[in-house]
């Protein structure tokens, strides 16, 4: 059977019927199937390299690696920046669970003074896509990204402190960018895009995309991409990486 699921360092999609955008019940239930991903039993494991540059300052670059798998209530992924900072995150995605996002810290040192994901502007949970969990505010006029036709959403975090403007996919059901917002402000101070993607054993992953703010601009690129469904077998040792990784 053709795989048609459309799987990130992100989440994992399948396309949808199309909704109208008068209808706040409507967008709900749209926001439901991109949140509700159809891709249980599914993995990928990513590396490559993650470029930062800040005004005045000299060009950052470190490894990163990435492996996820995704469950019928809960994706798990690990990430390991260069040497010394890593996470597990863990993101729960049935409606009833009352934590969405686990992060817990791999390294003493990381625990301690997080350094190298904080400076790049990458927060480890963004990569679970665990924004899109957030509380539904309102849908605003569709844009063109990419190429792509994308509905808007405006999702406020449950702490009340930031909200998100998210560019979907009306085709692939997934986000093509991102813009944060602190509450009270106007402008966002944060923003993430898609730059590329590829198929790998049937499967559509991102494998590039650039987050920015003022003054600093961060690509991170996956050059090394493995992805399949458990069905079919995962690779040995997927979280095998990081400072528990078996010699």
């Amino acid at each position: 059977m053709y795989k048609s699921l459309f799987l990130s360092i992100f989440s994992l999609f399948v396309a949808s019927t199309l909704y109208s955008i008068e209808d706040n019940s409507d967008a709900k239930a749209f926001l439901y199937e991109v949140r509700m991903h159809k891709g249980p039993g599914t993995w990928a494991d990513m590396q490559g390299e993650a470029v930062h540059k800040r005004r005045g300052s000299e060009l950052k670059k470190t490894s990163i690696h990435f492996a996820i798998r995704f469950t019928p209530r809960l994706v798990f992924a690990k990430l390991l920046a260069g040497e010394k900072e890593g996470y597990t995150i863990g993101l729960f995605t049935s409606p009833d669970a009352e934590r969405k996002v686990s992060v817990i810290p791999l390294f003493k040192e990381t625990k301690e003074k997080p350094s190298i994901l904080k400076y790049y502007g990458i927060r480890p949970e963004d990569l679970t896509m665990s924004f899109l969990y957030w509380d539904f505010e309102k849908e605003l006029d569709g844009e063109r990204v990419s190429m792509q036709s994308c509905r808007v959403f405006r999702l406020k975090s449950s702490e009340k402190k930031e909200e998100v403007t998210v560019y979907i996919s009306e085709k692939y059901l997934f986000p093509l960018k991102v813009e944060w917002t602190r509450i009270g402000e106007k402008e966002y101070y944060r923003n993430l895009t898609v730059s590329s993607f590829k198929k790998v054993n049937g499967l559509w992953l991102i494998d590039g995309i650039v987050l920015s703010g003022p003054g600093w601009r961060t690509k991170i690129t996956f050059d090394k991409c493995k992805a399949g469904t458990v069905n079919e077998g995962i690779i040995k040792g997927l979280f095998d990486f990081g400072p528990d990784a078996k010699e």
